[in-house]
């Protein structure tokens, strides 16, 4: 699925893992009539749910095609990671975060300057399309996270807890954040894998102008519990046909820069089933001179 600007429906797997999304236009952009700069993608893949969101700097010329390389190559090559840690037994945490640290941040890296050269020519400069780049994988194994440059990434568990499993990077002050154009930019994207939580899990992922359009962090946190009340009740289909309506509202009262929203939502694991046990009642005696009366199993209908 591509993160065009129709919502992106909800995708199964066998624990009912899904994924939507959707990405809207900034008011300042649309006064200024400047294109979305922001991406998405939604991708389902067996049983493998990828959400990738990109936010194209302003000041680059083709930021919103940084953007969209971002996004097409991440989910790409994080499908491909996922079968290649399956084909070789190594499809735990501990080598998921391993071979996520290297070589996947670089090969990430990598593929989106390969792709903009592609796209622009052997002399593309890659400042001109520069990009922050945030994901999500879900298996059934795992949870897989990255992100690079500025953009938030919250779990939500059953009772509204809200957490940041990646740290705000330092580095992002102001406007100013790591970027998939910089020198070394691999450097900057921090991943973490993480066992798939047993509990009940929303993961919310969005580009910086949701949370700049909240006076503080905290405020901005609260959309977490409210998604996932809103999952519950009307599915994440359901939620995913709204995004439209809940995210322009946003920026059209908040920053008025352009928004990518992607949902990961986790249902709580089965409880393991455990069979009664069987009680066999004690042999009958028969006395030894009465015969043994020989049974028959009844024949449908007839009477005992």
């Amino acid at each position: 699925m591509s993160g065009d600007s129709g919502a992106l429906g909800a995708t199964n797997t066998p624990r009912a893992l899904s994924g939507a999304g959707h990405k809207v236009i900034g008011a300042k952009h649309v006064r200024d009539g400047r294109p979305c700069q922001d991406d998405l993608r939604v991708e389902h893949a067996g049983d493998v749910t990828v959400v990738a969101l990109a936010d194209g700097h302003g000041s680059c010329v083709h930021a919103d095609v940084g953007a969209r390389l971002a996004v097409e190559v991440t989910v790409a090559a994080l499908v491909a990671f996922i079968g290649n840690l399956r084909s070789e037994g190594r499809a735990d945490v501990r080598s998921a975060h391993s071979f996520g640290n290297h070589p996947l941040r670089v090969q990430l890296v990598r593929a989106w300057a390969e792709a903009v050269r592609e796209v622009g020519g052997a002399d593309a400069k890659l400042m001109d399309y520069g990009s922050t780049l945030i994901f999500a994988v879900a298996t059934p194994e795992l949870l897989l996270l990255g992100q690079l440059g500025d953009g938030d990434i919250l779990l939500v568990n059953a009772a509204g807890a809200v957490s940041r499993p990646i740290p705000t990077d330092p580095a992002c002050f102001g406007e100013e954040t790591p970027s998939l154009c910089l020198p070394e930019a691999w450097t900057s994207l921090r991943v973490l894998a993480m066992p798939l939580p047993d509990e009940e899990t929303l993961v919310l992922l969005s580009t910086d102008g949701y949370g700049k359009s909240y006076a503080s962090d905290q405020e901005f946190e609260r959309i977490g519990p409210d998604y996932l009340q809103m999952v519950r009740e009307l599915g994440l289909g359901g939620v995913a046909a709204h995004l439209e309506e809940f995210l322009t509202t946003v920026t059209h009262g908040g920053s008025g820069d352009d928004i990518a929203l992607g949902l990961i939502y986790i249902p709580s694991a089965p409880s393991p089933v455990t069979e009664a046990p069987v009680s066999i009642p004690d042999p009958v005696e028969v006395a030894a001179d009465e015969p043994a009366v020989e049974t028959s199993p009844l024949e449908p209908g007839e009477a005992p």
